[in-house]
């Protein structure tokens, strides 16, 4: 088959490689192709490995190969450094230095959010009320899905998520803290933020305001203080 052809190449590849004294780079051009899941996570460990001696340059086009990549880099102990390739109306090959929003963490996706809302807020500002509005249920939007992210990465500490087939056992002593406010707050945000998504047609009799730029700015900043809370107050138990 397809796939198993694949994988006797990039075997006799790395074989060859293991021989030779050139410490080049390599670049692989989305290498799973055809493979199925024991395969490919097979191949993620061994470029990771061999990022430990060389440059590893691989362009994966799913997310569940890449969030693999990413994974055996932290067991590894090898630090990626994250680009972005996408197409855009200027043209092809448009780079940026972070991941694809679908594979930020949580981190970094209220860092995304706080510096969309600051274009958002200018909107506002100077008046360009729909232009506002229609950006704002945009990010109320995101916000849910980031909500969702520090729900598996923060508040079950990966012991589960989405992509990865195995379940983090060794963490599940840290979920025994969980408290009912934790979970209402993650409840209350879901829903607001569910409220201003886009699809969703409203009586014209409840329609209420989108929510100011202040608003969904303290928004923002409720799940990014509910996360480091439960992460300090982790920590402090540790």
């Amino acid at each position: 088959s397809e796939g198993e052809q694949r994988c006797l190449s990039i075997a006799a590849f790395f074989a060859e490689l293991s021989t030779a004294d050139d410490p080049s780079g390599i670049v692989f051009d989305d290498p799973v192709s055809s493979l199925d899941f024991q395969w490919r996570n097979g191949v993620a460990r061994r470029l990771v490995q061999e990022a430990r001696t060389r440059q590893v340059i691989v362009f994966p086009h799913d997310v569940v190969f890449l969030l693999s990549l990413r994974q055996y880099a932290e067991e590894l102990g090898v630090e990626p450094l994250d680009q972005h390739v996408r197409h855009q109306s200027k043209g092809a090959g448009v780079c940026a230095e972070e991941l694809p929003w679908v594979a930020l963490p949580v981190k970094k996706k209220i860092g995304y959010l706080n510096k969309c809302w600051q274009d958002a807020d200018k909107l506002s500002r100077e008046g360009h009320q729909d232009a506002y509005e229609k950006e704002a249920k945009y990010l109320y939007g995101l916000l849910r899905e980031a909500w969702e992210r520090a729900l598996e990465e923060v508040l079950l500490v990966g012991v589960v998520e989405r992509y990865r087939p195995g379940i983090q056992t060794q963490h599940i002593a840290q979920i025994a803290d969980i408290k009912p406010d934790d979970c209402r707050a993650v409840n209350t945000a879901m829903t607001k933020c569910s409220t201003w998504l886009p699809g969703h047609d409203k009586a014209a009799a409840a329609r209420s305001p989108v929510p100011v730029a202040a608003e969904l700015k303290a928004d923002i900043k409720a799940l990014e203080d509910w996360v480091a809370g439960i992460r300090k107050r982790r920590k402090g138990s540790a």
